[in-house]
């Protein structure tokens, strides 16, 4: 593990993000050639796996801190002031998989620590890899800051665990949007553009009418100061606690979220409509209904006739 400041490496991170690099340097063919001497050097030796793999380590992390690679990791970390006025350190960890590419908040007592999952490719592109440290820090520097107030155990507002976690997806893309409009009100990228941020949004806030839509795109983006939980009810829209007649999207028989309804009748549906109606004496087929239970309703119709 190496060590920079408060900033600590995975040694596969480290061996890997230094033998990429080398490789990188296709105009630098003395680097290279240096690079694979040594290797070859350490390979040769009669000495045990073990001791081999020590001088490998060792060599990886003089060629990482030759190179200059754990620059980038202490600017960023250096931006954010609450990092700098506690014990919080830094874990960088090599994964394989982008999608499992992440970061989390330990604490222990006054210890804070944050573990920090890249893969090692990040480190070919610096700007690329600046604004992913950037968009993960930021997220950090929220749960730390008073005035977000974050919970880890705050209630989300769903009915059931299904829109528990609808409510955290929504929730997570609001708080990435929000990151991204702070970082772009400093002039500096994002891991995503602007664009293709809003194009996620829309499709997952596909159930507002365009101009909510719009409205809370324009909140989230411009400029206002927001807590964990104004996140989160902008998450829980209303439209997802309301039932279909009350301008909601949740089915008046099941109570269950649907963005796929009936309310199209025909002469035919009469005797569908009276049977609806002898469970739910209040309910109107104007209202309409999910899917769901018009299939259900018509499979006990079907049962009733044979």
């Amino acid at each position: 593990m190496t060590k920079i400041s408060r900033i600590y490496f995975d040694s596969d991170f480290v061996e890997e993000a230094a033998f990429l690099t080398i490789k990188a340097k296709g105009d630098h063919e003395e680097w290279v050639k240096k690079f694979d001497r040594i290797r070859e050097e350490i390979y040769n030796q009669d000495i045990s796996g073990e001791e081999k793999d020590k001088l490998f380590k060792n060599f990886s992390e003089a060629c990482f801190l030759e190179l200059g690679l754990h620059h980038v990791f202490e600017k960023v970390y250096a931006e954010f002031p609450l990092f700098l006025n506690s014990n919080l350190e830094i874990f960088v960890k090599r994964i394989w998989n982008k999608n499992k590419e992440d970061s989390d908040l330990y604490v222990h007592g006054n210890l804070k620590r944050v573990v920090l999952t890249l893969q090692a490719n990040r480190i070919l592109s610096l700007a690329s890899l600046e604004a992913f440290l950037r968009h993960q820090l930021m997220r950090i520097s929220d749960i730390l800051d008073s005035n977000f107030a974050y919970s880890p155990t705050v209630e989300l507002g769903g009915k059931n665990e299904i829109e528990d976690n609808l409510i955290r997806d929504r929730f997570r893309i609001l708080w990435d949007m929000y990151i991204d409009a702070r970082l772009h009100r400093k002039n500096l990228s994002t891991i995503i553009p602007e664009e293709g941020r809003k194009k996620i949004f829309e499709k997952v806030f596909s159930f507002l009418p365009s101009v909510d839509q719009e409205g809370l795109y324009q909140k989230i983006t411009k400029g206002s100061i927001y807590t964990q939980a104004d996140l989160l009810k902008f998450a829980c829209h209303e439209r997802q606690t309301n039932v279909l007649d009350k301008g909601g999207v949740r089915c008046p028989l099941c109570d269950f979220v649907c963005y796929d309804l009936k309310k199209e009748w025909l002469k035919e549906d009469l005797f569908l409509i009276d049977e609806i109606q002898k469970d739910y004496p209040i309910w109107e087929p104007s209202i309409g209904l999910c899917v769901q239970c018009l299939d259900m309703y018509r499979s006990k119709m079907r049962v009733s006739h044979e």
